[in-house]
């Protein structure tokens, strides 16, 4: 009782979180990578980390980590190939979520990276990769979000 007294009195009110796109919430950075089905790209292991922050807007991040075993025996693997092929996989992903794509691209063979929105959020993905350990292949993934309240 006494708690809401003085919020109320101070004029201070607590924020409220804003929701996050499906896409936030639900991407999966080693997901997608099982998916497009890399013949030379076994699962070793992945991890995950979030953090928030409320008021407007609402602040979201996650990050990715994802190693990978590269298969004994197997052609040389090729790195540009792959990451162009999972950037395009997640470009799929961000258009099937409707939400739009600002800019996108990469400053190598080993990264790229996407900046999104629709009408109440803004997003950024960040992604790198690197051949690591001899036989191991890392994925290292930064995925940010701002909500903002709902136009009127």
């Amino acid at each position: 009782m006494l708690i809401g007294v003085l919020f109320v009195s101070s004029g201070c009110t607590p924020h409220q979180m804003e929701t996050e796109t499906t896409f936030f919430r639900d991407f999966s950075l080693d997901q997608v990578v099982n998916k497009l089905g890399v013949p030379e790209l076994k699962p070793s292991n992945a991890g995950t980390g979030t953090g928030a922050s409320s008021g407007d807007p609402t602040r979201r991040r996650r990050d990715f980590r994802v190693t990978l075993v590269l298969e004994e025996g197997s052609a040389r693997f090729d790195e540009a190939a792959f990451m162009k092929k999972l950037s395009d996989e997640i470009s799929r992903v961000l258009t099937a979520a409707n939400l739009r794509v600002h800019n996108s691209g990469n400053s190598g063979d080993d990264n790229f990276h996407f900046d999104y929105s629709n009408n109440d959020h803004e997003g950024w993905l960040d992604v790198t990769g690197a051949r690591v350990e001899g036989n191991r292949y890392k994925l290292w993934g930064v995925l940010r979000e701002d909500a903002h309240k709902e136009k009127k």
